[in-house]
């Protein structure tokens, strides 16, 4: 897919400022997923994987080397870059990026009006999870409710601030797994949780 560089230079700007190299790298030594930094930095990685689903449709993992080698200017074989991301700590690094992105970016958009009922509340908080089923030899894994028909599916649940209008946590987990383990709960007396 061709990349609209206006588009890739305008989200690159945007995300450069959340992601704090040092950070990165941090978190990428605390996950174990290198131990020392090549080409492929974790913070160039990121920002190639943010930038790429950000613009456009990512139809393969070539369409997010070629915006890697758009961002750095370096010359990468698919070979070296797929290495990085078959990576066993690959998975949790990246959980752990998006929760510091995630943490980062909360930002309070909403304030209920002071006579309003929902002033007596710091927060409405929402909780949503939406069922997909996956390839069904993903199943020792994620393991579906329904045997029959989807023998593996996922659970995506998402947690989100009405007032901040953005989810604050997601997590992703086997369909068969109960619920509850997942259900938003109050942090404060003054925070209104609901289920969707």
């Amino acid at each position: 897919m061709p990349l609209n560089t206006d588009q890739l230079i305008a989200m690159e700007q945007k995300l450069k400022s959340s992601i704090n190299p040092t950070i990165i790298n941090e978190l990428v030594i605390e996950t174990g997923m290198v131990e020392r930094l090549r080409t492929v930095r974790p913070d160039r990685l990121v920002l190639a994987l943010l930038v790429s689903m950000a613009v456009g449709r990512v139809l393969s993992l070539a369409d997010v080397l070629r915006t890697f080698c758009a961002l750095t200017g370096a010359k990468l074989q698919y070979n070296p870059f797929h290495d990085q991301l078959a990576k066993e700590a690959f998975p949790e690094f990246m959980r752990r990026v998006t929760c510091h992105l995630m943490g980062r970016s909360v930002v309070r958009v909403i304030k209920p009006l002071p006579q309003s009922a929902l002033a007596a509340f710091d927060d409405v908080v929402l909780h949503d999870g939406s069922s997909f089923a996956v390839k069904a030899t993903l199943a020792k894994d994620f393991p579906g409710r329904f045997k029959t028909i989807s023998p593996a599916a996922v659970k995506l649940h998402t947690i989100m601030s009405l007032f901040c209008d953005q989810p604050t946590r997601v997590a992703l987990a086997p369909d068969k797994e109960a619920e509850k383990h997942y259900v938003a709960k109050p942090e404060s007396p003054k925070q209104m949780t609901g289920i969707h």
